[in-house]
């Protein structure tokens, strides 16, 4: 298995999400969409989380809400040198990883991705 980190930005600018993330737990599993129509960077990965089964939320199809996005490649905000372009190359390189929400010393939250070597 490998891990990677990379920040979770934007977060600040949605409602839900700010509202959200205080209340999730380390090794929440989280959604990373591709999000190619996205007017900023045709390669933004958005992070969602589903909330379905969760304490707050009983139904049993809840609400997927949009958290925020990793950092763009290669720029300030890409602290940790693992950006879009990287995350968007282990999605698109089969099903084999996952992603959960961790957090820095400092309490911001980051994504870990979990990559796993396909079983011979």
């Amino acid at each position: 298995m490998t891990t990677y980190f990379s920040r979770l930005v934007g977060n600040n600018f949605r409602l839900a999400g700010s509202l959200v993330l205080p209340v999730l737990p380390m090794d929440q599993e989280l959604i990373l969409e591709p999000e190619p129509e996205n007017p900023y960077d045709s390669n933004a990965v958005k992070v969602c989380v589903d909330m379905t089964g969760s304490e707050f939320s009983k139904a049993e199809t809840g609400p997927v809400i949009h958290l925020g996005y990793l950092p763009k490649s290669h720029t300030k905000t890409d602290t940790t040198g693992f950006g879009n372009l990287d995350a968007l190359r282990v999605m698109q390189g089969g099903p084999n990883w996952d992603a959960f929400l961790s957090f820095d010393p400092q309490g911001n939250p980051l994504v870990r991705i979990e990559t796993y070597e396909e079983a011979t």
